[in-house]
């Protein structure tokens, strides 16, 4: 490797300290730009309201509450039946009870009598 003269070595340095100097003055440009949330909200608003709405929604119970019209329904009118099944088991047990009791009535006046 040749030997360079202290002169080009200072030169050397010298051109590195400017490259050094451009490349950390461009790098706090750039830094400027990416912390500057203003310019990054103008930049971005569309996907930003987008995602301020969705999670809205969400807060709010959105997806609970679409989640309740939707199988809700299913899920009333299943208890419904099942209410009207249950009721219509009660009727018929209490008819038979009824009918139980006058077929034991007669059975009793006809020993009786």
């Amino acid at each position: 490797m040749p030997s360079r003269t202290p002169d080009e070595i200072r030169a050397s340095i010298e051109e590195n300290r400017r490259e050094l100097g451009a490349s950390i003055e461009k790098l706090r440009d750039e830094v400027t730009e990416l912390t500057d949330w203003r310019s990054q909200l103008r930049r971005h608003q569309q996907p930003l309201m987008i995602g301020a709405a969705g999670t809205g929604f969400v807060l709010a119970g959105g997806i609970g509450a679409s989640f309740s019209l939707v199988f809700g329904r299913k899920a009333r009118k299943a208890r419904r039946q099942a209410d009207k099944s249950r009721w219509q088991a009660d009727r018929t047990i209490g008819q038979a009870r009824k009918l139980s009791r006058r077929a034991a009535k007669r059975a009793a006046k006809l020993t009786a009598g």
